[in-house]
């Protein structure tokens, strides 16, 4: 990219598993924060957690995916997005 990137990921998302998005952000120089137990659309707000069936695609291939709000790693992305947009 060029302008600078900053990835914000769940750490348990088993829906986009953050594992080629942890080698571009190594090979792109940019910033990757994983926030632990988070998954897929964590920084949705007021979404309870839920499986998801049927998927085309999971990581452990068996279409079953967690999507849902994990508070303490939403507020946490918002601060650090913020404080980003402020440097800017």
């Amino acid at each position: 990219p060029h302008i600078p990137l900053t990835i914000h990921m769940g750490a348990a998302d088993d829906w986009t598993p953050p594992g080629l998005c942890v080698e571009l952000s190594r090979i792109w120089q940019s910033t990757i924060h994983l926030y632990e137990g988070a998954y897929h659309s964590f920084d949705t707000p007021n979404s309870p957690v839920r499986v998801r069936r049927g998927m085309a695609f999971s990581a452990t291939g068996t279409g079953v995916v967690h999507v849902g709000t994990n508070p303490k790693a939403r507020a946490m992305a918002i601060k650090r997005v913020m404080e980003t947009l402020k440097r800017m």
